[in-house]
């Protein structure tokens, strides 16, 4: 097994941490930060130290949020997307994150967890679909 060293210095990956966490950075410049630094060659485990954080999760999710589509993408910048939301629509095709966006957007859910839950059930739809085909 071959170990990858870092291509970034450790003082420099720690830099961009600590910016990341600044009052200013919205989640997707933390993403993106986030996913500088593992592309660097430093684990999630070790971003998670970096910025101070209990749980890898934290950094994984957050770099997930990346597989939005540029709309979602500007609307979680700009707050209009809840960040936990997001990460649910992250997971789902191009159409459905589409689908579920104008949902939210309609303010068809009771609620966050509702939408949460319904962005949830249409991945199962879109992932067992995906193996039936």
């Amino acid at each position: 097994m071959t170990t990858t060293l870092p291509t970034i210095p450790l003082s420099a990956a720690q830099a961009i941490a600590d910016h990341s966490q600044a009052a200013d950075v919205n989640p997707i410049e933390q993403a993106k930060l986030y996913k500088l630094i593992v592309d660097a060659g430093y684990s999630p485990t070790e971003v998670t130290h970096m910025v101070g954080k209990k749980h890898v999760p934290a950094i994984t999710e957050r770099i997930a949020l990346l597989d939005l589509t540029a709309a979602n993408q500007a609307r979680v910048a700009d707050g209009t997307l809840p960040v936990g939301l997001a990460w649910y629509i992250a997971r789902l095709s191009r159409d459905g994150q589409g689908y579920m966006t104008v949902r939210w957007t309609r303010g068809e859910f009771t609620d966050i967890r509702d939408a949460e839950l319904a962005a949830r059930a249409l991945f199962v739809e879109e992932t067992a679909a995906e193996y039936a085909g």
